[in-house]
C-alpha cells in the first residue's frame, strides 16, 4: 500500500545537489603552475599492518598486533581479518577526538577495512575512518543509525559533533549512531586529494580572465591530477555511488548488526536509495533527508532549482510587509546585481583572500544563506548591501562559493563522469538555460555545466549501469523529506521519489532550506517517531505549526 503524504507547500521547486554551491567555481581556475599531486603528497596505501597496539575486531575475531613485526599485510591477511573488518583505533579528527574524551558518552573510534574492488579479493585496501556513538540505554535497539553523509567525497567527520549534537544525541536514547568518512574522501586511505587545488582555484578568484580560459587550465589542472592518482595505482573506476553503498553494507556486517537504519542527506540519500535497491536485506529502515535520486536531471535542472529557490524567497518577502517595505522589487533588485557583476565583477576580501565576485558567485554566495532556516531572514539585507557594495554579510560564503578542501574532487568527478553526465546531454541543458534568467543561464549552463560534460570527455570514466539512472523502487520503510526553500535537492524530486516507494512517507517543509532533521526540532521529531515505528505514520502536526521568516524591516 503506497502511503506517499504531501503536505501542502508553494509551488514545487525543482531538484539538485548539496554541494552544487561549492561546486561554484568549476570553471574559475589560477595558474597551472601551482602544486600537482605527486606520489609523495597522496596518502598511502594500506600495505602494512595497523599500528602497534591497536585492535582490530570482526564479528568472529579479535587479535592485536605486536608492532612493526607483525607478519599481516595487504596482502597476506589471515581467513579471520578477510575484509570487510573493523579496526579499533585512534579518532582521526578534533571533533570526535573531543567526543570519544567527553566522560559522560560511549565513543568508539576505528576504520572499516574493505577491498578497493570487490572483485578482486587479494588486491588494494580501503580504510575509513569511523565514529561510533553508543547508546547507554539498558535495553538498546540492536538496528543502529548509520549516517550517508552528503556532498560525495567530503569530510563528514570534521563536522561529526555537530551532527551528533543536533541529531545523533536524541538517537542516542534508544540505539547507536555511527559516523565515517566514504571511500576516497580526506582522512581514507587512499584520499583521492588534489594538493595545491584549493590555492589554485583561490589564486584566479582574484583576476579577471575569459570563461573559456579558466575552464581550460582548471581542466589541465584537475587531469594531471587523475593522471598522478592513477599512476599511483588507483583504480577510479571504483570510486562511485554503487560502490559506496557496498561500503555502508559493509560497516554494518563489519560491526555485526542484523539490520541498520540509514539516515542520508542529500548525496548520502543516493546511497540510501542504492542500499535499499541492492542491500535491502541488511536494512530496517531509512531516512532520506532531502534527497538527490538517481532520476534526477542534475544538469539540465540545477539552474532552474536555484531559480526557482530565490523565487520562492522573493514571493516570501512580497508577502511579509515589514519585508516588502523595506526592501521592495527585491527579485528585480537582485537579478540586476548578478547581470552588474557578470559586467564588472568586485573584488571582494573573503577569509580564504581576495575574490573576484561576478554574477554566478554572488548566486552562489546568496543560496548558502537558504540552507539553514536561521540564515533565511538575513538574505534580504545582504542583497541589498550587496548594491551599495558592502559584501561583508556574504565575505564567508564567497569564500566557500570557490571551492573547499573538505571534499575530494576526483571522487565527485569521477562519480559524475559515471553516473550522470552519460546519461544527460548539453544540448537539453542549453535548452533547459533558455528559459532562466540571463545571469543563472550564463553560470550554471554556460559554465557549470560545459566545463563537467568537457571534462567527462577525457576523464575516462566507463558508464554506470542504466539501472543507476532510474528511480528506485522498494518495499522498504522509507522517510523523505524536503524543505521548500532548498536551492539544490528541493521537494519535486523528494516527491517523485517517493512515489517509487511503496512503503514511503512524504513530507515538505514550507520554511526550511537544505537537511531538514538536523535543522529543525519539528523534522528530527518527525524523524525520531519513524524509527521507533518505521510502519506507522508519525504525528506530523508541527510542520503546520512551523512559523515563516521572520525577517527584518
Amino acid at each position: 500500500m503506497e502511503r506517499t503524504k504531501s503536505l501542502p507547500s508553494a509551488a514545487p521547486i525543482l531538484l539538485g545537489l548539496v554541494v552544487l554551491a561549492l561546486l561554484a567555481g568549476c570553471s574559475r581556475t589560477a595558474d597551472p603552475t601551482a602544486v600537482r599531486p605527486t606520489e609523495s603528497t597522496l596518502r598511502p596505501w594500506v600495505t602494512s599492518p595497523p599500528p602497534s597496539g591497536v585492535t582490530t575486531t570482526t564479528r568472529h575475531v579479535t587479535t592485536t598486533t605486536t608492532g612493526p613485526t607483525s607478519t599481516i599485510d595487504a596482502t597476506t591477511i589471515p581467513a579471520a581479518l578477510d575484509p570487510p573488518y573493523f579496526e579499533s583505533g585512534p579518532c582521526v579528527t578534533e571533533a570526535a577526538i573531543r567526543m570519544a574524551s567527553d566522560p559522560a558518552r560511549d565513543v568508539e573510534c576505528g576504520h572499516l577495512v574493505v577491498l578497493e574492488d570487490r572483485a578482486r579479493p587479494g588486491g588494494n585496501l580501503v580504510r575509513l575512518p569511523v565514529m561510533i556513538a553508543r547508546t547507554q540505554h539498558p535495553e538498546p535497539a540492536p538496528d543502529p543509525v548509520i549516517y550517508l553523509a552528503g556532498g560525495g567525497g567530503h569530510n563528514h567527520l570534521r563536522y561529526a559533533d555537530f551532527l551528533q549534537e543536533s541529531v545523533g544525541d536524541a538517537v542516542l536514547g534508544q540505539r547507536d549512531f555511527i559516523h565515517y568518512n566514504q571511500r576516497g574522501a580526506p582522512l581514507t586511505s587512499p584520499e583521492l586529494s588534489c594538493p595545491g587545488l584549493t590555492d589554485f582555484l583561490y589564486g584566479l578568484a582574484a583576476q579577471s580572465l575569459p570563461q573559456e580560459q579558466r575552464a581550460a587550465r582548471h581542466r589541465e589542472f584537475l587531469l594531471g591530477c587523475r593522471q598522478a592518482l592513477i599512476a599511483y595505482g588507483i583504480d577510479l573506476s571504483q570510486y562511485n555511488s554503487a560502490v559506496n553503498a557496498a561500503d555502508a553494507d559493509d560497516l554494518r556486517r563489519a560491526l555485526g548488526y542484523e539490520q541498520a537504519n540509514y539516515y542520508g542527506t542529500s548525496y548520502g540519500t543516493r546511497l540510501g536509495l542504492d542500499l535499499i535497491r541492492d542491500y535491502p536485506d541488511g536494512v530496517r529502515s531509512v531516512i532520506l533527508d532531502s534527497v538527490y535520486p538517481p532520476q534526477a536531471g542534475f544538469y539540465t535542472e540545477s539552474g532552474a532549482n536555484l531559480q526557482s529557490a530565490f523565487t520562492y524567497l522573493f514571493a516570501a518577502c512580497r508577502d511579509d510587509d515589514g519585508c516588502a517595505a523595506a526592501y521592495p522589487d527585491l527579485e528585480t533588485t537582485f537579478y540586476a546585481t548578478v547581470a552588474g557583476l557578470d559586467v564588472e565583477p568586485e573584488l571582494v576580501d573573503s577569509p580564504a583572500g581576495t575574490v573576484l565576485v561576478d554574477g554566478g558567485i554572488f548566486m552562489d554566495a546568496v543560496s548558502f544563506y537558504l540552507y539553514s532556516p536561521s540564515n533565511i531572514p538575513r538574505i534580504p539585507d545582504a542583497i541589498s548591501r550587496a548594491v551599495g557594495g558592502d559584501f561583508g554579510p556574504l565575505a564567508g560564503p564567497v569564500a566557500g562559493a570557490i571551492t573547499t578542501e573538505d571534499i575530494a574532487w576526483p571522487m565527485w568527478y569521477s562519480m559524475q563522469c559515471r553516473e550522470e553526465v552519460p546519461f544527460e546531454s548539453l544540448d537539453a541543458a542549453v535548452e533547459a538555460g533558455a528559459s532562466l534568467d540571463p545571469g543563472v543561464a550564463a553560470h550554471y549552463i554556460d559554465g557549470f555545466a560545459r566545463f563537467h560534460f568537457a571534462l567527462c570527455d577525457e576523464w575516462g570514466m566507463e558508464p554506470a549501469d542504466e539501472i543507476e539512472s532510474r528511480a528506485v523502487m522498494s518495499d522498504v520503510p522509507t522517510l523523505v523529506l524536503a524543505g521548500s526553500y532548498d536551492p539544490v535537492t528541493p521537494p519535486a524530486w523528494g516527491e517523485s521519489t517517493a512515489a517509487a516507494l511503496r512503503n514511503s512517507f512524504y513530507y515538505e517543509f514550507p520554511h526550511v532550506g537544505h537537511g531538514i532533521m538536523r535543522s529543525t526540532a519539528c523534522g528530527l521529531s518527525i524523524g525520531l517517531q519513524f524509527l521507533d515505528n518505521p510502519d506507522s505514520e508519525p504525528d506530523t502536526s508541527c510542520i503546520a505549526a512551523m512559523s515563516p521568516p521572520d525577517f527584518p524591516g
